[in-house]
C-alpha cells in the first residue's frame, strides 16, 4: 500500500503531459514577433493573454512556422494570436477600429466585427498531442 502513495506523483504528471503543436501559416513579414496565447476557458478570451494557459512570443519568420505547448492536461483548448509587427505587444488598428496586424485563431473561423469566440476555436486535446493550423488574417498589405 505504501508505494501507492510513492507512484500517486508520478501518475499525476503524466495526467498533465498531453501537447499541443501550433502550425502558423501566412506570416506575411521577418517583422516583429508572434504573439501566441492558449486558453482552456472563455476566461480572458482572446484579448487578455495573462488569463491563457500558456503563452509564447516568437521571431517573425515569412511563411510557415510552428511552437508546440506541452505539459497540459486533456481537455478543450482555443489559441488566439497576433503579429506584432512593430513590437509594441498589443494588435495595432486603424481608426475605424479594424486590424493593421496579422491575427488568427484556431480553427480558422471566420471573423467580421471583432474576434471570434472561444468556441468558435475551441478544439479538444487528448493525449499525446494534438495538432491545429492557424492561418494568419491580414486586413491591410504593407
Amino acid at each position: 500500500m505504501k508505494w501507492m502513495f510513492l507512484l500517486f506523483p508520478l501518475f499525476a504528471h503524466a495526467m498533465d503531459d498531453g501537447q499541443i503543436r501550433v502550425k502558423i501559416a501566412n506570416v506575411r513579414s521577418d517583422k516583429g514577433h508572434l504573439l501566441i496565447s492558449v486558453f482552456d476557458s472563455e476566461k480572458g478570451w482572446p484579448m487578455h493573454p495573462t488569463k491563457a494557459v500558456r503563452v509564447a512570443r516568437m521571431s517573425a519568420k515569412t511563411g510557415e512556422m510552428s511552437k508546440n505547448f506541452s505539459g497540459l492536461k486533456p481537455g478543450r483548448y482555443a489559441v488566439a494570436m497576433i503579429h506584432d509587427e512593430n513590437d509594441n505587444k498589443k494588435l495595432d488598428s486603424d481608426d475605424k477600429g479594424a486590424p493593421t496586424e496579422g491575427f488568427g485563431f484556431s480553427n480558422n473561423p471566420k471573423v467580421q466585427n471583432g474576434a471570434a469566440g472561444f468556441d468558435q476555436a475551441a478544439f479538444e486535446m487528448k493525449p499525446p498531442a494534438a495538432e491545429v493550423t492557424v492561418k494568419l488574417n491580414y486586413l491591410e498589405r504593407p
